[in-house]
């Protein structure tokens, strides 16, 4: 039953996010016919047992119903009299719709204050270490393994040979994935016969110029890019050269050993690893060079740590492809962040900004040329002297006069940048040189323009390295099916105010190349022990290995963060990841099991502080959130009292996304003095551009049942049905007030 005329009443809110789609025309509310006056339908209300009329599309009376003989979802409470279904039963003990009383024979429905939000008796226990002792502990425990193999060695006069990387095609990868054959040509040709030779056995350009050495002065210019496709690790490689002091962090094993046993660290999916290597590596048949990465002057730390890698993450050939962001990550374990050029809301002062102060905090910076959203002429970037879809290392930021200018560092040691302030440029003065330059040029560095940076790089990588700071790694579940009791969730205590960065990583997303939806939720905790109070900042939700907070100050208290992943919603497969929290001051963290009503809380203050408002519907509010979300997320919150509102949700034009309804239309009752959840839309396939759109239809009632809107199901409430308890506890009406 409608109030009043249903033109006046029904209400159309369309939006279209993210997509390169045509200009949506106007459409007005569907015009559905009345149902039965409201004394009529009142009167049948009365009978025994408790029955409804309802009409159809055609004025045709539906069947009599006993709602007690429909079946009910087991986490809902019913009205036995108008036939209400919620998740929560009345506090009050009448319907809110009918009036009818809720019988107390029987079991007790149950109200939200009788759920176990936070299973302590699971808790684990509060962790936080300096970044200082996590490194001192790995050396230690590399120096344990170390002597222990070389003892074994020397026991039986052999050399190291590593059985958990072994010299194989296995341990290189399907190398027909490595380029164009004809690009490539007799190298890749060349791989099928591939040999595994140790240092003293290969040829080198440098021949016997100099003898095998882990280090020897290192300059980014020591690297030369191999068969692989890894410039995106080579150029944060050459960042880590232009800081020993991270380098020495990396490589354990700082001598070279007849042994031919090395120890390298790296940080793989938010977790530190000491791996284990020998000095064994791909060769060329023909003429003993090798196949991968090398380091002039025949240093190894180069090719060592690019092997290390490639056995963390299976094969070499898994190192194909990336951003200079990921290689940063696996390098320094710091929080690592991007600066989205391409990004046409922020202002270019905002990011110059940004670039002046990461390079005064001494922060590690690359970026990334011509390879983002947006097509490109490469003819025009090979004649400035610059090379499309590569990584660039980011040196230097200066202001010199009114002139902005960047430092960067092109990993090839040649194809340097030919426009303004280049090398060739004549505007230079010997003051100017003095003062940009005062080494004289170096292989592959440039100064460029930042107006020019900014129209041919798309994105700038940041790696926030902080000796001085603590860190806490908790691994962690997210769980595809929400069900009660297997949720988790990390706890935050903070005694003194700091600075605080959240990083959730995917572990294993390179390895099988399926990276899923990523977001971290930081809320104050509520007015209880077990519940969630406001949020306080959060991550963008994006499909990618990892997510950043980026910096953000916390004063004292106890925090919650909530992590989230849609991609494989209500499947049997879980996402193991790693949520790693740095701090400039010790703060305790732990892992808590928590009810899914604690995500869905999450996601409700995450709408109530971003959400943008629909309200031309009287005593409805309809959020939704688009950007910096990887998708979309719609909320609608029912203000009546008495009445109930009716939304049927049409997204069926959005593109390239999963919805966590299971269809891109659907219909809800929202019972009076609630809200629900709608739909989560998620971007499908990371490589492909998506779109969002949403268009809503409102109408009030004076009756749950959502009757002609789904014709084959009259006396359903939510299509699709609620038939689960993940969807249950995602989706399913909740009381505004607690």
């Amino acid at each position: 039953m409608y109030a009043h005329d249903l033109l006046e009443h029904s209400s159309v809110f369309a939006s279209v996010t993210l997509g390169n789609l045509p200009k949506m025309s106007k459409s007005c509310a569907f015009v559905i016919p009345c149902l039965a006056s409201i004394s009529s339908w009142a009167e049948s209300l009365i009978l025994a047992p408790p029955a409804v009329h309802l009409r159809d599309n055609n004025g045709l009376y539906l069947p009599r119903v006993d709602f007690a003989s429909l079946l009910l979802n087991p986490m809902f409470w019913r009205c036995n009299k108008c036939g209400l279904e919620q998740l929560f039963a009345p506090t009050t003990r009448k319907c809110t719709v009918c009036g009818f009383s809720v019988s107390k024979s029987g079991p007790v429905p149950i109200v939200k204050g009788d759920v176990i939000m936070i299973n302590e008796a699971l808790t684990s226990r509060m962790s936080c270490s300096s970044s200082r002792h996590l490194e001192e502990a790995d050396e230690l425990e590399a120096q344990k393994i170390y002597e222990r193999v070389v003892r074994f060695c020397r026991e039986h006069q052999t050399s190291f040979i590593d059985d958990g990387f072994p010299h194989s095609q296995r341990a290189i990868g399907n190398y027909q994935l490595l380029g164009d054959p004809a690009q490539l040509g007799h190298r890749l040709q060349e791989m099928s016969t591939v040999k595994w030779l140790r240092p003293v056995q290969m040829f080198t350009k440098d021949g016997f110029n100099y003898r095998w050495t882990v280090f020897k002065d290192t300059q980014p210019t020591d690297i030369e890019q191999g068969l692989l496709g890894n410039c995106w690790f080579l150029s944060a490689l050459a960042l880590i050269a232009e800081r020993p002091d991270i380098l020495e962090k990396i490589v354990l094993t700082k001598v070279y050993n007849g042994d031919g046993v090395y120890m390298i660290r790296l940080c793989v999916d938010g977790l530190w690893k000491v791996v284990v290597l020998d000095d064994f590596f791909p060769c060329y048949a023909k003429n003993s060079s090798m196949v991968f990465s090398v380091g002039r002057r025949n240093q190894l730390w180069v090719p060592l740590i690019e092997k290390a890698l490639a056995k963390q993450l299976g094969n070499y050939v898994a190192l194909r492809a990336g951003r200079s962001l990921e290689g940063l990550a696996y390098l320094t374990g710091a929080p690592c962040v991007l600066l989205d050029m391409e990004d046409e809301s922020v202002d270019k002062d905002v990011i110059w900004v940004s670039l002046l102060s990461s390079r005064e905090a001494n922060f590690l910076m690359g970026c990334s040329c011509g390879a983002g959203r947006n097509s490109i002429n490469e003819n025009e970037y090979n004649q400035v002297g610059l090379v499309p879809q590569h990584a660039y290392s980011l040196l230097d930021v200066r202001q010199v006069r009114d002139h902005r200018l960047v430092r960067l560092r092109n990993p090839w040691g040649r194809y340097v940048w030919k426009g303004a302030w280049s090398e060739g440029w004549n505007g230079w003065t010997p003051e100017l040189r003095k003062l940009l330059m005062p080494h004289g040029t170096e292989a592959g560095t440039f100064w460029m323009p930042f107006g020019d940076f900014c129209r041919y790089f798309d994105s700038v990588d940041i790696a926030k390295v902080r000796f001085e700071w603590s860190e806490s790694r908790l691994k962690l579940k997210i769980r595809g099916q929400w069900e009660t009791g297997n949720s988790q969730a990390v706890r935050i205590v903070v005694d003194r105010s700091t600075e605080v960065c959240f990083s959730l990583y995917q572990c294993g997303s390179r390895v099988h190349q399926n990276p899923n939806d990523l977001m971290v939720l930081v809320h104050r905790q509520g007015t209880s022990t077990d519940t969630l109070g406001e949020l306080i900042f959060r991550s963008p939700r994006k499909v990618g290995g990892f997510v950043s907070t980026g910096d953000v100050f916390l004063t004292p208290g106890v925090y919650y963060a909530c992590v989230f992943s849609f991609s494989h919603y209500n499947s049997s497969k879980d996402v193991d990841c790693v949520l790693a929290v740095h701090s400039s001051k010790e703060i305790l963290a732990q892992i808590i099991y928590v009810s899914p009503h604690i995500y869905t809380d999450s996601l409700t203050e995450l709408l109530l502080k971003e959400g943008k408002l629909h309200t031309s519907f009287e005593g409805c509010v309809t959020r939704y959130i688009a950007e910096e979300f990887g998708g979309l997320i719609l909320m609608a919150d029912n203000l009546h009292e008495h009445k109930i509102v009716q939304i049927k949700s049409d997204c069926q034009h959005s593109g390239n996304v999963l919805s966590t309804r299971g269809s891109l239309l659907s219909f809800d009752t929202i019972p009076p003095m609630h809200r629900q959840i709608l739909v989560v839309l998620t971007q499908c396939e990371m490589t492909q551009k998506y779109w969002v759109s949403h268009r809503l239809h409102l109408r009030t009632s004076e009756i749950p049942q959502l009757n002609e809107w789904n014709p084959s199901d009259p006396y359903a409430q939510h299509i699709p049905r609620f038939q689960d308890p993940t969807t249950t506890f995602l989706h399913a009406p909740r009381p505004l007030f607690i």
